[in-house]
């Protein structure tokens, strides 16, 4: 089922789709066990070897005092998916049995946060790159972790892809409750929106309700010197529903500007020290790549190039231009604009590959008074651009931009009186 303004999948019920996801989060926990147990990859230089695990790269550099990157690679590489994995088995085993577990609002809603950092996939990407980049200098012995590795991307796609929301149809029905019935203008209106219907939609679980209070529009801070009236609660899951994301376009903003200023640092400054028996390199993101590229790795360069450097870029542009076109009054290309911030959302996540390569090297190039390597500021700098346009991303509610581009065409064809987003 897809929504017929934007062409997004709307979920649907599938006990079939939710026994395949059981079976697939049981084996990706397991899995997820072996790549933490073991060494993903190992080093020989010289008779002298070097191996490492996802614990052994987060201890690497908090030793070095770099906590920051220590913290958000231990965060997106164990605790994260950790997380997830369990919260699914949690949720979906019971439910599979007929049977509704304790803290089952709260777990959802804590799932639907954790779900986007997840990053295994970039995870794996980065040992690709990275035994690429030191198989130049040393042996590379692929370890059992890194098989491991190969196979989790797969099925964490498959346990990712269920969407948690549909769960709360699977609950009403366990319990023996209906979902209230759709008001019959609503049936007839096929592109009327919760706010043309006076409802106010929740964004944990999908559930509709009689709107209380009215906001600003566009989720920023009126101009009145009236205080913002109270929330309303979702009766379903208790979550804090609003017509739109409060002070939306503000946090998009100014959480872009701080990632433009923390862009030039991060590509400029070195990211990685190496000090070998021939003397001390540093080497920012841009000379690494270039090392590639000299060294006939292309498609590796090509790959770090436009994960480090294209997609940091045109995020900024594209977060720039969606908070223009939510904020204008233009009714043009709604729906460019959505295809935009769906494009965003899903790819940036990949720029975190240059911070894993720099872990990972570090943790690996540790052969006491041969070799050694250790982080430079510009990896916390570039660390701090993904995660504030990951964020920014985050707090954007599309539904601005068709709020923006709504007038009496878009009107008339909803049938209602009303502008869309008032």
């Amino acid at each position: 089922m897809h929504c017929p303004r934007c062409g997004a999948n709307i979920a649907s019920t599938d006990m079939a789709q939710l026994d395949r996801v059981l079976a697939l989060a049981l084996a990706a926990m397991m899995t997820f066990f072996v790549a933490q147990a073991y060494p993903v990859v190992e080093l020989e230089m010289g008779g002298i070897t070097s191996a490492t695990t996802l614990t052994g790269t987060v201890c690497a550099l908090w030793a070095q005092g770099m906590w920051p990157l220590a913290v958000l690679v231990a965060c997106l590489t164990i605790v994260f998916p950790f997380l997830d994995l369990a919260a699914v088995l949690y949720v979906t085993a019971p439910v599979r049995l007929g049977v509704v577990p304790p803290a089952f609002s709260a777990v959802l809603r804590a799932l639907q946060f954790v779900r986007p950092w997840v990053m295994i996939e970039v995870l794996f990407l980065g040992v690709v790159v990275t035994a690429t980049k030191l198989a130049s200098r040393a042996y590379v012995i692929p370890e059992t972790a890194l098989f491991a590795l190969c196979t989790l991307p797969f099925m964490l796609a498959v346990v990712m892809a269920f969407e948690p929301r549909v769960l709360w149809h699977i609950r009403e029905t366990l319990d023996g409750c209906e979902p209230d019935n759709l008001p019959q203008s609503l049936t007839t209106l096929p592109f009327a929106s919760a706010m043309d219907m006076g409802l106010v939609a929740c964004r944990s679980c999908d559930g509709v309700a009689r709107r209380e209070s009215t906001e600003s529009s566009h989720g920023a801070p009126s101009s009145t010197p009236q205080a913002r009236p109270a929330p309303q609660q979702c009766s379903r899951c208790g979550a804090r529903m609003h017509p739109r994301k409060p002070d939306s376009l503000m946090r998009t903003q100014a959480l872009s500007v701080a990632a433009a200023i923390m862009y030039l640092p991060a590509n400029l400054l070195p990211v990685l020290h190496t000090v070998t028996i021939l003397g001390s390199k540093d080497d920012s993101i841009i000379s690494g790549i270039v090392q590639f590229w000299r060294s006939g790795d292309w498609p590796i360069a090509t790959i770090v190039f436009i994960a480090s450097v294209v997609f940091p870029l045109l995020k900024l542009v594209a977060l720039a231009f969606l908070a223009w076109t939510a904020g204008c009054t233009s009714r043009s290309h709604p729906l460019l604009g959505t295809r935009l911030f769906r494009v965003v959302e899903r790819l940036g996540r990949w720029s975190m590959l240059d911070i894993f390569v720099i872990a990972l090297t570090i943790a690996l190039v540790n052969f006491r008074s041969v070799a050694t390597a250790t982080s430079g500021w510009g990896a916390v700098a570039f660390a701090a651009v993904v995660v504030l346009t990951m964020t920014a991303t985050m707090q954007f509610d599309p539904r601005l931009i068709w709020d923006a581009h709504a007038g009496p065409h878009d009107r008339n064809r909803n049938g209602s009186s009303s502008p869309t987003g008032s």
